[in-house]
């Protein structure tokens, strides 16, 4: 159902998301013939190409899209199948997309270092433009998703996330990329610099609400419906953001209990943790959270000029509004 709704939004841009996911394919067929297998079978999990997608939009308010979107969509999706791996690797995720995990599949080995080859042919590319406005912003916002994972880790580590941190490991680890998307997408149409940083922000709020409403499929979703490994931030301790509006709420012998139980192996951990968030309504308030950082996004669309392409990013809004709902 899901994906049906998506593919409607994306339909105008049916070709260019088309064009770019097969570019990316042939990008690591050109992959040494000892490594490209493994990363053929990364991109076999790749998801709704919802970066591409944005910076198709963003770009089509101010321009025809050109081949350069094409090039930086490439790199953008690079980047993200990267750090897909890198997490899957993190969180002993075994299944996504309905297929096994990479590091499953071949190793945690080959993972890390595969992820890192994607990381660097990414910036190979973005190199290739006549400016170094491309390669710096695609650097800048890999190493904020990188800072952001570092960051969580080690907040998760030593039991000190709170929700406002956890909102900035956010902006970091998924706003990053689909801000420089946004904004890619303005800037390579001549979007002007007010406007570039408008969708840029509009991108960095998106891209919160989406991860924030991810977090949530994590504990309340299903794997049948998801196709992915669910409950691994359980397993790991993580602070997400049904855990933190729980955790703000509750009392201070309630806080210790959980603070034991989430990284114990007690046979009811699961059942213990859920009826945590339940007594303090976690979900009803992660999906108020969630609803108005889309508020927002689309508060930063404001200036911007109407067109299909901010019609399609409104759409996009109300998609991640529709998916949390459906929790």
């Amino acid at each position: 159902m899901a994906a049906d709704v998506w593919n409607k939004i994306t339909l105008p841009i049916s070709s260019f998301l088309s064009t770019a996911f097969n570019q990316l394919q042939n990008q690591i067929n050109a992959f040494e013939p000892e490594i490209s297998p493994f990363a053929l079978h990364a991109l076999r999990s790749h998801g709704k190409q919802i970066r591409s997608a944005l910076l198709a939009f963003s770009g089509s308010i101010f321009s025809k899209l050109s081949n350069d979107h094409i090039k930086a969509a490439v790199i953008i999706e690079m980047v993200h199948l990267a750090t897909l791996v890198h997490d899957d690797i993190m969180d002993n995720a075994s299944i996504r997309r309905g297929l096994p995990t990479l590091p499953v599949s071949y190793g945690t080995d080959v993972s890390v270092l595969l992820g890192d080859s994607l990381f660097a042919h990414a910036l190979v590319l973005a190199s290739e433009f006549r400016t170094t406005h491309v390669c710096r912003a695609v650097s800048e916002a890999t190493k904020a998703v990188c800072t952001g994972e570092i960051i969580q880790t080690l907040a998760n580590k030593n039991k000190l996330c709170d929700l406002p941190q956890y909102l900035k490991t956010l902006k970091m680890k998924t706003g990053s990329l689909f801000a420089l998307a946004c904004e890619l997408g303005a800037w390579l149409a001549n979007g002007s610099k007010a406007q570039c940083s408008k969708l840029k922000h509009f991108g960095s709020h998106l891209g919160i609400a989406y991860q924030a409403y991810d977090d949530c499929l994590d504990i309340y979703g299903t794997e049948s419906s998801s196709l992915k490994s669910l409950g691994t931030d359980l397993e790991t301790g993580k602070f997400t953001l049904p855990i933190l509006v729980a955790f703000e709420k509750a009392t201070n012998q309630d806080k210790e209990n959980f603070l034991n139980l989430i990284h114990s192996q007690h046979p009811e951990k699961h059942r213990q943790i859920m009826a945590f968030l339940s007594k303090y309504n976690a979900l009803n308030e992660s999906k108020k959270i969630i609803k108005n950082i889309i508020c927002d996004a689309v508060d930063c669309l404001k200036s911007i000029p109407d067109s299909e392409g901010k019609e399609r990013l409104i759409m996009a809004t109300s998609f991640i509004d529709t998916q949390i709902e459906s929790l």
